[in-house]
């Protein structure tokens, strides 16, 4: 990671943050949606596929999904969101 560099400006000390490697914006695409998609199936649990709380979570998840499918990027399934999120999904099934 590149060093930090402090800025003045107007007279206010700022911190100047390295931009993101590909790589890194790669990896935080994939969280937040592994977070989305955890918190999708989780209001889906707890409220049902139809309730207003789950159809807003869907279209956060959805979004952020169609961005990673639109630029190639994949879900990475070894995250522990997606992980618990799929537990989630294969328990729904087995009842």
């Amino acid at each position: 990671m590149k060093a930090k560099r402090k800025e003045r400006v107007a007279g206010v000390t700022t911190k100047r943050i390295a931009p993101l490697t590909k790589a890194e914006m790669i990896a935080s695409i994939q969280r937040l949606e592994a977070q989305l998609f955890l918190r999708l199936k989780n209001t889906e649990e707890a409220f049902g596929q139809d309730d207003t709380l789950t159809k807003s979570d869907r279209t956060r998840w959805a979004g952020v999904n169609e961005v990673m499918e639109a630029i190639g990027i994949r879900p990475d399934n070894t995250l522990p969101d997606n992980q618990e999120a799929t537990a989630i999904i294969i328990n729904r099934l087995r009842v």
